[in-house]
């Protein structure tokens, strides 16, 4: 197997990497960028050889000893060479979803497997186009934050998780429908997303304070605080579920793609004028997999034996 990882996030890490963690190390393969090789040795335990690729020929060297290739999508570096080198040689190229899906998600490549959270997810993501194959397994990163063995947090304040970075509702109406909430709820502390660190988001950072908001800055991970959280449309808000805390979305005209997105994945709207503890419903927590997600691909690329 070739993994290709681009991604630098949790849930990027855990998607891209647990089922190679979880194979046998003999003829795998990882392409990555220099700053994760880090993470794949956390994750993998293998010495890492370093060496550059920039171009899908100086993977040559593992013609005929790679039957798969796994990655993320091919919209960033590392997955783009892989899917280069594996359509020239007709391996097989599977992604392997690691994060919620709007219409904004990069499209796949026409010829894949793709290992999906959900049957709607898979026929959102492929559009039911031939040539792409959808195999249901679970999003790992909500069955880790699932695990019953998982330390729990004390609750805290409820948390509104920031999104201003994203493109997807445009920075402007984002950050309208932010400083709505936080006027309308002050009890509710604000966590800025980690990408909101350029100019625009600072200057609206400096505007929160200066009017009163309440920041949660611990900077540990959402699961070790332990709050309930409110969202435009974070994955934060499934995670919350996942472990039992309290999850909402908030948007006071949401556009259609974002009211679809909401129901797909079952998010419960937050009631204004109400606290965490006083809403009527909560986003449910998600189905949990009887099989690891990462596990169920290890064993359908590596075979059942392998974990």
């Amino acid at each position: 197997m070739l993994a290709a990882l681009d991604s630098a996030t949790l849930s990027g890490i855990a998607a891209g990497l647990r089922p190679v963690a979880l194979g046998p190390r003999v003829n795998v393969a990882v392409l990555c960028p220099p700053h994760l090789v880090p993470a794949v040795q956390a994750v993998v335990g293998d010495p890492v050889e370093d060496r550059s690729i920039t171009s899908a020929d100086d993977l040559s060297a593992l013609d005929g000893t790679v039957g798969t290739v796994l990655s993320l999508g091919h919209y960033l570096r590392a997955g783009e060479l892989a899917l280069e080198w594996a359509a020239a040689r007709g391996v097989e190229y599977v992604v392997v979803q690691h994060g919620l899906l709007t219409p904004f998600a990069p499209p796949l490549p026409d010829e894949v497997t793709l290992y999906a959270f959900s049957h709607e997810d898979g026929a959102f993501w492929t559009g039911g186009r031939p040539g792409r194959t959808v195999r249901v397994v679970g999003s790992q990163m909500l069955w880790e934050a699932a695990d019953p063995y998982f330390p729990a947090a004390q609750p805290g304040p409820t948390v509104f998780l920031g999104q201003l970075h994203g493109r997807e509702l445009g920075r402007w109406p984002a950050t309208q429908q932010t400083l709505a909430f936080l006027r309308a709820e002050p009890h509710v502390l604000y966590r800025p997303h980690p990408s909101e660190r350029d100019m625009l988001s600072r200057a609206t950072h400096r505007l929160m304070h200066r009017g009163g908001t309440r920041f949660e800055t611990s900077g540990r991970p959402l699961p070790e605080v332990g709050p309930d959280v409110v969202a435009l449309f974070s994955t934060g808000v499934l995670e919350a579920a996942a472990q039992g805390r309290g999850g909402w979305v908030y948007h006071t005209a949401p556009p259609a793609w974002l009211r679809e997105f909401w129901e797909r994945y079952g998010m419960t709207p937050w009631t204004p004028g109400r606290s965490a503890s006083e809403q009527p419903e909560r986003t449910p927590a998600p189905v949990r997999p009887v099989i690891e997600p990462a596990r169920a691909i290890a064993r359908d690329i590596f075979g059942e034996e392998s974990a």
